[in-house]
């Protein structure tokens, strides 16, 4: 180690220094080792700090707490890698699995309201609002556009019939308005919206008084931002149910109601290719069985799939009206109703229901004495019952005002909105799982609102709730949940 040289007469005077005997001598010189230091400033052993004039070099202000990798009382210091027990993230000791900080990874933050599970983020948390050029609305047309929220039209605050719409995409949190040229569908409310995988139909619907039954619409392309015309329909539709029956390349209209509010019975259906309806079969059907049409319905339950759909109970129309028990399957190829056998749940309207690709959910609904909260599904074998353990408060679903069902994945579905006994807006819901027959509870979207009369859809397996009515006015607040 270096050493310096001091002469040997400042070796006395040092020590007559140090007895006070003598003044201690600033110029002399002598040997000393570089790296010994005085007591008072030796470098402290814990925390790495190095302490000035006579401070303990234990001092606790200046240590850091290597417990979860944070630093107390004085300066910072990273992340004890020896003693974390999850992941350092810069000076946090992160548990990925739970932290919503630090979600999955350390630069992962969930947004505001979303939790962390097993690494994802989860639960409810809002949409941005979109700009003041978008007027809020309800009974509009809508549906789930190449991974983004498409909607049309619809009533504003004034009670205008609007002939408008928006784009929302997740991806961005951002709204862009629709382009408006002169193939667009007119001013309408309660119209119906289906993405065919190129293009989104908008069909059907009511003036703003709701005289007349609409059987114009138009096809919106987007990657032209420009619309397309579309023949009218044989039958003017209100609300009509839709359906892009794609193994057939066929999109397909029935049911809704005429001007009047009286349910319509029958369907067109549209070639992709094509250039005008043609009206589904109204007596015999295709081969290998007998056509079985289902009568008209109000409050049906409609789940529609890629090569069929699927229909259950419903209110009939007429004098005496009355609650169905009964189901019907439609296939695409042969353009024919059936019946579907087998015991399914009790006669209802209203009830929610989705296709999973293999099973067929029904889940509340009202009958004519009370709001309801079971539920059956049905597969090609026959129909078992829904468990209601830990299953979502007893709901049912009046066509496009509440209630949604959606399927996550095969067997996983997720239900949410609808109306109680009174007439309430709910606002919370459940997820279901058919393999272990269980139920999950999904918490309350965050705003509170009713979002009667607005849109829900599911894009890459998230969904997203937006406008609509809250109570006397109308709304532009939006709010997605991951499940």
């Amino acid at each position: 180690m270096p050493r310096h040289f001091i002469p040997a007469s400042a070796i006395v005077g040092a020590v007559l220094c140090s007895l006070g005997l003598t003044g201690c001598p600033l110029t002399d010189r002598y040997y000393v080792d570089e790296d010994k230091t005085q007591a008072g400033g030796n470098s402290g052993a814990e925390g790495g700090q190095t302490n000035s004039g006579n401070s303990a070099a234990t001092s606790a202000g200046a240590n850091s707490n290597s417990t979860g990798g944070t630093t107390t009382g004085g300066a910072s210091s990273t992340c004890d890698v020896s003693t974390c027990t999850g992941t350092c993230c810069g000076t946090v000791c992160a548990n990925l699995d739970n932290d919503a900080v630090h979600c999955g990874a350390c630069d992962t933050a969930c947004p505001t309201s979303r939790s962390c599970r097993t690494g994802k983020c989860y639960g409810w948390t809002s949409m941005a609002a979109p700009p003041v050029s978008i007027s809020a609305r309800e009974k509009f047309a809508y549906g789930a556009m190449d991974g983004k929220l498409f909607i049309f039209g619809g009533l504003d605050a004034s009670g205008k019939a609007l002939a408008d719409g928006a784009v929302y995409d997740p991806a961005t949190d951002s709204w862009s308005t629709l382009a408006s040229d002169t193939n667009a569908p007119s001013a309408r409310q309660m119209g119906s919206a289906i993405w065919t995988g190129l293009r989104m139909f908008v069909i059907g619907g009511t003036d703003a008084t709701s005289t007349r039954a609409l059987a114009d619409g138009g096809r919106y392309d987007p990657s032209t931002k420009s619309w397309l015309t579309l023949p009218a329909l044989p039958t003017g539709r209100v609300a009509p149910y839709l359906a892009n029956l794609s193994t057939q390349q066929y999109v397909m209209a029935w049911g809704g109601l005429s001007s009047t509010g009286a349910p319509l019975s029958g369907g067109e259906r549209y070639v992709y290719s094509g250039t005008s309806w043609t009206a589904l079969p109204t007596a015999s059907g295709g081969p290998g069985s007998t056509y079985t049409p289902p009568p008209r319905l109000t409050d049906l339950t409609w789940a529609p799939g890629t090569d069929g759909i699927y229909l259950f109970g419903g209110l009939t129309d007429g004098t005496n009206k009355t609650f169905v028990s009964a189901g019907y399957s439609y296939y695409a190829q042969s353009y024919q109703w059936m019946a579907m056998y087998g015991t399914g749940p009790s006669a209802r309207e209203g009830a929610l229901g989705v296709w999973d690709g293999t099973t067929f959910f029904v889940w509340g609904g009202k009958d004519m004495s009370s709001v309801l909260g079971d539920g059956s599904r049905y597969t090609y074998t026959g129909w078992s019952a829904m468990s209601s353990a830990s299953a979502p408060r007893a709901r049912y679903a009046p066509h496009r005002r509440s209630g949604h069902a959606f399927a996550l994945g095969t067997g996983d579905i997720i239900v949410i909105g609808g109306v109680d006994g009174l007439e309430n807006a709910l606002t919370d819901g459940g997820r279901y799982v058919s393999s272990t027959n269980t139920w999950t509870p999904i918490d309350s979207w965050p705003s509170g609102e009713a979002h009667e009369y607005g849109a829900a859809v599911l894009l890459n397996g998230e969904v997203f709730v937006w406008g609509g009515r809250n109570g006397a006015a109308l709304s532009s607040v939006g709010e997605r949940y991951l499940p």
